[in-house]
Formats: C-alpha cells, structure tokens, sequence
C-alpha cells in the first residue's frame, strides 16, 4: 500500500516583505552603530507614538460604552 503524501503548504508572505523588514533592521542596525544616541531617540519617538495612539483607541472604546 502506497503512502499518501500531506499536500504542500503554500509560501507564506512575499520575497518583497521579507526583503523591506530586512533592510529596515539592517538600516536600524547601522544607524545604533553610528549613533546610538540619535536610535535611542528614535525608538522614544516611536514608542511615544505608539503610546498615544493606544491612549487615543481606549478612550475611544470607553466612549462607546
């Protein structure tokens, strides 16, 4: 009796994706090497950022309420 073989899983995500991500972390990465104080202040801005949006999205949700 032959051995039935599971179907392939299809490819997931693109060359294109993967290939932006990496040179971000790359750009990242060599700017902390250059300046790592200058990256720090980026990720605060980021992270300040992101806080923010949060802040906005909750106080949204207990609007609703």
């Amino acid at each position: 009796m032959a051995k039935q073989q599971l179907p392939m899983m299809p490819k997931q995500g693109g060359g294109f994706g993967r290939l932006l991500g990496a040179a971000i972390l790359l750009g990242f990465l060599l700017l902390v090497i250059q300046s790592p104080a200058e990256a720090a202040q980026i990720l605060k801005g980021i992270g300040a950022v992101l806080g923010s949006g949060l802040d906005a999205i909750t106080t949204f949700i207990g609007e609703l309420s």
